[in-house]
């Protein structure tokens, strides 16, 4: 059958959609091997069992009176070459579209922002740019760097026209992020004028590599030391503790 594949479904969150009633959409595939995804199943996009674009519709149709909106993460959506045409029928039902990517794929991003399609966009700015070939392969051509870069400047563009709304958010690691890599991030952020930043806590639970199920969450001390740092460059940040 044609179309997107997804993965799983969350019929209803309060927290996925901010200030929204939303159904969670995950889709298979991921260009990414974080490893502290807990969403990992769906990495190789590799499952026995789907749910298709028809079946999401008919629930979306159905829920159309109860949710807000849809939230679109994964894996990472992009990969999906059906997702402009799934996410054009959603908004026949007259829902909003918020989309999680990890900036990977910044052509695949420019066209449905041009298309008018998203009403907001979270990226997932994961290290400093640098540091992408510890995330496996980003895919494509050219460097994590070019792509992180031109994915700014397409989010950047469209909030300022009004057309979209930009969340950027670090989840932060123990092992893989310290304070100075905060900084790096506010810092490259700043650069392309984003002035909202959520710094996102780590949880252990269900990880792709199992050495991070045996780390510990960073404390709420050391995520508002994270917090001080990052507003030397960025106007509003805000923390996002799981624990």
């Amino acid at each position: 059958m044609a179309g997107v594949r997804f993965g799983g479904i969350q019929p209803t969150s309060l927290i996925d959609f901010p200030d929204q009633i939303a159904t969670v959409l995950f889709t298979a595939g991921c260009n990414l091997r974080c490893p502290y995804c807990h969403n990992h199943e769906l990495i190789d996009g590799e499952m026995k069992n789907y749910y298709y674009e028809d079946d999401i519709l008919e629930i979306l149709e159905e829920r159309a009176g109860f949710i807000d909106g849809v939230s679109i993460t994964g894996g990472e959506p992009l990969l999906q070459p059906g997702l402009k045409d799934f996410i054009g029928r959603v908004k026949e039902l007259d829902l909003l579209v918020k989309l999680d990517t990890n900036g990977m794929l910044p052509d695949r991003l420019e066209e449905l922002v041009e298309a008018g399609l998203l009403d907001l966009v979270a990226w997932d700015y994961k290290l400093p740019a640098g540091r992408y070939d510890e995330l496996g392969d980003p895919g494509g051509d050219g460097d994590a760097r070019e792509r992180l870069m031109r994915t700014g400047n397409i989010l950047t563009e469209a909030r300022d026209n009004g057309e979209l709304e930009v969340e950027v958010r670090t989840t932060v690691v123990p092992e893989l992020i310290r304070h100075q890599d905060i900084e790096v991030i506010a810092r490259e952020l700043a650069e392309r004028s984003f002035d909202r930043y959520v710094i996102q806590n780590f949880r252990p639970e269900e990880v792709l590599v199992d050495y991070f199920s045996k780390i510990s969450p960073f404390s709420h001390e050391v995520l508002q030391e994270f917090k001080v740092l990052a507003e030397k460059y960025i106007e509003e940040v805000r923390i996002r503790d799981n624990i």
